[in-house]
């Protein structure tokens, strides 16, 4: 049965009216606000079973964690977890303490969870922030297995691993791995009962319900992250969300349930064996075996040591040349290095993703390069080729026939690409961008309204006039026919009377003029608006379709909100951000199906987008619906898709 706790507000209220003195042993207690305008509110989150709020006490931050609704068993089993806790000493975990009878809502007390207040970001924020750094990416996936295996030393699960569940503390140089919210956490007082909650199904195995309640119920959860941890080390383009081609939901780590359920057809899964790298088919291996076996057979998470790369980036930095005054190397060398040769001269050699490696001849470490596909061109003609450990030196003799001016080619594209190197290293300085709160959009929509308004008083005002003149006018018709009629000038009299009537209908004929007109005029400015809006909208995909940034930068406010999952966009964030997403396709191409009107400043685009994918060679076509949010300077403030 579940006991009556109380709702949020009547939480936030209490807070924000007696501060420490609603609390019975945590007097001194600062709470910190999330927002102080136009009202303060103390509230920074809530989830299934309870609101958080931020409070500073002796010095340190707590998260303050208030019931919202909960069993008695379940009441107690945070009180279990909480003592459990203090008892390890592990650097994932968040220490919390579990306090009785602390808050007086209503005259009746009821307990709270003091939690440590981890700073950090998730970890897909963070990974979104170092998507490009491999080795860092490998130190994540080494922490997470050490989690696991802390987590079962100690006959944990905590239950619900996933992106807003798992923190990243620190900087890419000094960083850690932190669990939280620890409601359906497994620890061993709590043996043969069952679990409270399933966890998300993108990290789940499709099998698992409550009855499956143990120390292993993360193991699947792991091998998922460690699967798509491992696939982006390959394939940048799949963390892109999903009407932009990829998989990224913003809530999941590449797959979803639908992917679990059936490996087999998953559009995901086969592009990923696709890739053809035996250490993500290691994974990959696994990960589909657990799905098509009961839950209890997952085994504990592991790395594959033997050809994990932890050192491979795609970074522009040239591999080391080998000394080649005889152009020879001898055989122990050639077990730990491929030889990249092109006849006829020099090559360039990049990645798939077609970033710069180096020049021919050219010497790779075969523990990086295994199983990863290289691009060999001069200029004319290119050449893919597949590296692995059975091959030393590779030879690459280009189809075309050489001239003179291939030496001149290959090197302008060698500066080509060295400027497009150098122009990624120098956009790194970030310009600070000012957050337009919502109270300002709203702002922004009201003093709209009044101007509309404002309009519409002023047409009406200009009409009365208008009116009030063919009025006199129609009186002094009435004065000049009264004394022509006094005068018995029968001439002057019927004339009179036809010039008056003339008058009222033309008087008539001005009223509903001018009334259709006013109305038309006061409907004009949202019109005018939405066609105005309307326009800007397409100006801007008319310049994403021909690559020109600049044109592009020039819709966007310069203290912009939001673009897709980036938050307050830099300028070189956002032109890096194109050069990728350029970078795998051509041929894009939207076809606006309509542009709707949420609100004075929000417009929703229905479309088609079509474009050719460079790595599947072949079109690839979605429907989507994208939101564009106008600010203050009447350029795109926040822009996401809907769908």
């Amino acid at each position: 049965m579940q006991n009556n706790f109380p709702t949020i507000g009547e939480y936030n209220q209490l807070i924000q009216k007696k501060g420490d003195d609603a609390f019975r042993s945590l007097k001194g207690i600062f709470f910190i606000p999330v927002r102080k305008t136009p009202i303060r509110v103390f509230l920074f989150g809530s989830g299934a079973y309870a609101a958080v709020f931020k409070g500073s006490y002796n010095g340190q931050i707590y998260a303050i964690r208030c019931f919202l609704t909960a069993e008695k068993n379940t009441i107690k089993r945070n009180k279990i977890i909480c003592n459990n806790i203090k008892k390890i000493n592990s650097s994932w975990k968040t220490d919390c303490e579990f306090i009785e009878n602390e808050i007086n809502v209503n005259g009746k007390s009821y307990p709270i969870l003091k939690m440590e207040w981890v700073e950090g970001d998730l970890i897909n924020n963070f990974l979104t922030k170092h998507l490009n750094n491999n080795k860092l990416i490998s130190e994540i996936q080494e922490q997470l297995v050490n989690i696991s295996n802390d987590l079962e030393k100690h006959d944990i699960g905590h239950g619900d691993l996933q992106c807003g569940n798992i923190i990243i503390t620190g900087d890419s140089s000094n960083f850690q791995l932190r669990l939280i919210d620890y409601d359906g956490m497994y620890v061993p007082e709590l043996i043969n009962k069952k679990s409270i909650e399933n966890g998300r199904s993108e990290f789940q195995h499709p099998k698992r319900d409550k009855n499956y309640y143990n120390s292993k119920i993360d193991r699947f959860s792991f091998w998922v992250i460690l699967t798509a941890l491992e696939a982006l080390k390959h394939d940048k383009s799949l963390w892109l969300e999903v009407m932009q081609g990829g998989f990224n939901t913003l809530d999941n780590f590449l797959f979803t349930v639908h992917d679990f359920l059936n490996p087999n057809q998953s559009k995901l899964f086969n592009r990923l064996y696709e890739i053809n790298s035996s250490t993500l088919n290691f994974y990959l291996d696994k990960l589909k075996w657990f799905c098509k076996n009961e839950i209890s057979l997952v085994t504990c998470p592991k790395l594959e040591s033997e050809t994990l790369e932890k050192d491979f980036t795609l970074s522009s930095k040239v591999a080391i040349k080998p000394n080649l005054a005889d152009n020879k190397l001898d055989e122990s060398s050639l077990n730990d290095y491929y030889k990249i040769i092109s006849i006829h001269g020099e090559a360039t050699v990049l990645t798939s993703s077609f970033e710069k490696i180096g020049n021919t001849p050219l010497k790779l470490d075969k523990k990086k390069y295994n199983g990863k596909t290289i691009i060999i061109s001069n200029g004319l003609d290119i050449k893919q080729v597949l590296l692995n450990t059975s091959r030393g030196i590779i030879e690459v003799e280009f189809n075309v026939g050489l001239n003179k001016d291939i030496k001149f080619k290959n090197n302008k594209r060698d500066n080509e690409i060295q400027k497009e190197t150098k122009e990624k290293e120098e956009e790194t300085a970030d310009l600070e961008s000012i957050k337009i709160g919502d109270n300002k959009r709203f702002e922004n929509e009201r003093k709209l309204r009044e101007q509309i308004k404002k309009q519409k008083d002023g047409n009406a005002d200009i009409l009365k006039l208008e009116n009030k003149k063919k009025q006199d006018e129609a009186d002094k018709l009435v004065f000049q026919l009264k004394k022509a009629k006094k005068k018995s000038n029968r001439s002057i009299y019927y004339f009179m009377i036809g010039a008056f009537f003339v008058a009222i209908l033309g008087f008539s004929v001005s009223f509903f003029e001018g009334y259709i007109n006013n109305a038309q005029q006061v409907q004009k400015p949202k019109d005018l608006l939405l066609q105005r809006n309307s326009k800007f909208i397409k100006d801007l995909l008319l310049a994403e379709e021909n690559r020109d940034f600049e044109k592009i930068n020039s819709h966007f406010s310069p203290n912009m909100f939001r673009y897709w999952d980036m938050y307050n966009p830099t300028y070189s964030q956002l032109k890096n951000r194109y050069k990728y997403i350029w970078g795998f396709t051509k041929n894009s191409k939207n076809y606006v199906q309509r542009i709707e009107k949420i609100s004075a400043n929000t417009y929703d685009l229905y479309t088609k987008y079509e474009y050719y994918h460079l790595n599947k060679k072949k079109t690839i076509s979605t429907t989507s619906v994208v939101r564009y949010v106008f600010g203050i300077d009447k350029k795109i403030w926040e822009t996401y898709g809907l769908d």
